[in-house]
């Protein structure tokens, strides 16, 4: 037997949006140029809709695990934002930022920005700003149907204590187990999933609530002589009440473990004690407002260029080096968060500490060739689930080289 499949997704968005734009007709004592404003309102109306053939909607896939229903949902915004550009000095500008937003959904929050300027005898530019800032849940994270589906993994509480196999055994004691909605009667009896796959009720939340945060970044832009430049900037940006999932075997794991209610409340077994044995059995992996996420590093970059006799050779590289990549999957409790920066695991994907794009360039009439260098930097591995990986220590640094070529034959007609 075969069949098909199809949902078909529709988002429709009106944007209503009016401002005004200005200087005042007055200055500071100690600036030459006015203070400039701009003013304005907005409303934004999104509607989503994802609709489900029958095939999806009585759950007929192979692996789909349950049924996906059909989903609407509608988000309206209004919105009144204002900012300021004030001249302190010639050499030193202050801008300020508010925006108040009203969300249908989520109600109203405030954000705000300042920023500092301040540039050194024309040839360095030092710059700072601060920002809180606010990431209201989208249409799906709010209104995704909620619906049973599969997750890949293991049932620390399946299996007989008594098995001549450890393998067989339940990872947890029966007390464990018991905080995992395992009675007594049904420790030692529960099956294993042949297929490594159990049941998770997942889908959006409509309790969810806006993330929140606030960025920092600090730097300086400078030309110090002739056909050179250079910028580089300090970042860190921290938000709180990430929206996302916990994992259905993490809660698992973690309620066994610890006993938390924040994990335990999401874990309904069968009266069997099953998690995949039809869908009686199921963990609950909502949307919520789970965890935080710090990001710190450097940006930086750099361009030269050479006037030669009748040609000119350029030089220009973009680099990052990141600081701090750091999750923490459930906010407030530091033993679970972990930094990605520089590593790669089953939960943080390759993320290099340096990275860095590079390009030279040779002009002359009309002929061009030219060089980019793409270099990432070692990754470290502490995982075991990847023996190449294991066996190496990670990924090795590595470098991509390009080149290129261009003649204009006219203004019409280039080869490359």
């Amino acid at each position: 037997l075969a069949g098909v499949g199809t949902q078909t997704g529709l988002v429709t968005q009106i944007i209503y949006s009016g401002y005004v734009s200005g200087e005042f007709d007055w200055t500071l004592p100690t600036a030459s140029l006015p203070v400039g404003a701009v003013f304005g309102v907005e409303r934004r109306e999104q509607d989503y809709e994802r609709v489900s053939d029958t095939v999806y909607e009585e759950g007929q896939l192979l692996g789909q695990g349950g049924p996906s229903p059909s989903l609407y949902g509608a988000i309206d915004v209004n919105e009144v934002y204002g900012e300021l550009q004030i001249p302190v000095l010639d050499n030193l500008n202050v801008s300020t930022a508010a925006r108040w937003s009203d969300y249908s959904t989520t109600g109203s929050d405030t954000t705000y920005s300042i920023g500092v300027d301040y540039t050194l005898a024309d040839t360095y530019k030092f710059r700072t700003s601060f920002a809180k800032v606010v990431r209201a849940p989208n249409v799906g994270e709010l209104f995704a149907a909620q619906s049973i589906g599969l997750w890949s993994g293991a049932d620390g509480c399946a299996g007989d204590p008594a098995a001549a196999d450890a393998a067989d055994r339940p990872t947890y004691s029966a007390s464990q187990c018991a905080n995992a909605d395992v009675s007594a009667s049904q420790y030692g009896s529960i099956g294993e999933s042949p297929a490594g796959q159990y049941n998770q009720l997942s889908g959006g939340n409509p309790a969810l609530q806006p993330e929140e945060g606030e960025t920092l970044t600090i730097g300086v832009v400078a030309s110090p002589f002739e056909n050179f430049n250079f910028s580089v900037d300090y970042f860190k940006i921290e938000i709180e009440k990430v929206i996302g999932t916990v994992g259905a075997e993490r809660i698992l794991n973690n309620c066994a473990e610890t006993g938390d209610e924040f994990f335990c409340n999401n874990v309904s077994r069968s009266p069997s004690g099953s998690l995949w044995l039809g869908q009686a059995g199921f963990v609950t992996n909502l949307s919520d407002n789970i965890g935080g996420r710090t990001w710190e590093g450097i940006d930086a970059t750099a361009a030269y260029s050479i006037d030669l006799e009748n040609a000119s050779l350029k030089f220009d590289i973009n680099g990052y080096y990141s600081m701090k990549k750091e999750v923490e999957p459930i906010l407030g409790d530091a033993t679970l968060a972990y930094d990605c920066a520089g590593n790669i695991n089953t939960d943080c994907f390759a993320s290099p500490k340096w990275r860095h794009t590079s390009n030279v360039s040779y002009i002359r009439d009309d002929w061009r060739v030219g060089a980019k260098w793409r270099y990432y930097g070692a990754i470290d591995y502490d995982g075991d689930a990847d023996v190449s990986l294991v066996e190496n220590g990670g990924i090795g640094s590595y470098s991509f080289i390009d080149l290129s070529g261009t003649y204009s034959y006219n203004e019409h007609v280039t080869f490359t």
